[in-house]
């Protein structure tokens, strides 16, 4: 199915809706069971999405379970030779009978268990694969070529406050299908842009950053030429959103990005391309000039290079101070992080994820 074919609104819809108005008493029941029919249409017509793309409607979920269901056996000798006279352990030989027993009891769980969860599997793919036909789930195959024709051609206006304050309650309905839910579109993109609005945090702890694209590809296929726009919906709990709590992605920025992409708002002429991102995000950091503008200084000296800033690290899970100053010096300087972060670190062995450090120079 072409997924570009946005003018299919159902005829029967419209039809309804322009001839419910009957007059006249006989008619009325007639009027009422075209409002309601209209009614209805309008509603399935919000709740059923319309195909974006060349659906491949095949999960591509591995059902072949990989927990192992080796038999352990248990080998030890029981044989014991007395003066010449070889004999064997009762008790010994009682153990590892019942050793060997409980063994073949957790194989034949475990291989009870993987039979199950095959079984489970295969439902679970069934189940996505009507899902997809009927334009509610999938695709589960990527389309590169497809989706870079999503990328807008145009800047995209920023987030009205209404939108901001009600994201709370509208995020979890594009969780549930439908017009104005997410669609799918199995791809993961990356590339790095611009933002030419200033980062907007939304109440649903969302961060939206619309950026004007540098570099961007999809599982190796580039972007078209020309300029193309991307928004950026940062979720929460990851890294990038970490960065973004703590300051405001200007237009000054450029930023590096990778997540999966998503359709949003697909109603015709009313939806983009997403990126959700987590913590695939960082900063592209600027090109330093080689010379200064005005050349050497008079005698062959070159002019002083600039003092190093200090750069930021936001923590993640399993970090310490001591694994944080190897990774940024190559030694364990942890103490010039510390006290360049007393105001939010009370205790050197106490940090926690999504904080952001500054990390200053350090020879």
């Amino acid at each position: 199915m072409s997924g570009l074919n946005f003018e299919s609104t159902p005829r029967v819809v419209v039809t309804t809706c322009s001839r419910h108005t009957a007059r006249g008493r006989g008619r009325r029941f007639y009027a009422r069971k075209r409002a309601l029919l209209c009614f209805l249409g309008i509603a399935l017509w919000f709740v059923h999405p319309l195909p974006l793309f060349s659906d491949d409607c095949e999960p591509k979920r591995n059902c072949d379970a990989t927990r192992d269901c080796s038999l352990q056996v248990d080998t030890r000798s029981c044989g014991h030779d007395t003066l010449g006279v070889h004999w064997n352990d009762p008790i010994c030989e009682t153990q590892k009978a019942a050793q060997n027993g409980g063994y073949k009891v957790a194989h034949d769980y475990c291989e009870g268990q993987k039979a199950l969860e095959k079984l489970d599997c295969e439902r679970v793919k069934t189940q996505q694969r009507v899902a997809c036909e009927a334009g509610l789930d999938g695709p589960f195959s990527c389309r590169p070529d497809e989706v870079l024709t999503q990328l807008r051609t145009s800047k995209q206006s920023k987030l009205t406050d209404f939108e901001m304050f009600t994201g709370a309650g509208s995020t979890p309905l594009k969780n549930l299908g439908g017009q104005l839910s997410w669609r799918e579109t199995a791809c993961q993109g990356s590339g790095t842009g611009t933002p030419y609005i200033n980062s907007q945090r939304s109440t649903d702890n969302f961060c939206t950053v619309d950026v004007k694209l540098i570099s961007f590809s999809i599982h190796g296929q580039e972007k078209p030429p020309g300029d193309r726009y991307l928004r950026l919906e940062i979720l929460p709990g990851g890294k990038a959103s970490a960065i973004c709590a703590n300051r405001t992605l200007s237009t000054l920025d450029t930023i590096r990005f990778g997540g999966p992409l998503k359709i949003d708002k697909h109603l015709p002429g009313e939806r983009w391309l997403e990126a959700h991102v987590t913590d695939d995000f960082d900063f592209v950091p600027p090109l330093n000039a080689a010379v200064a503008p005005g050349g050497p200084v008079p005698g062959g000296n070159s002019p002083p290079a600039p003092a190093p800033k200090a750069g930021t690290y936001a923590v993640q899970k399993g970090d310490n101070l001591s694994r944080i100053a190897e990774r940024e010096y190559g030694t364990q300087a942890w103490p010039v992080i510390y006290r360049a972060n007393r105001k939010q670190i009370k205790d050197p062995d106490l940090i926690y994820p999504g904080q952001v450090l500054t990390v200053p120079p350090h020879k």
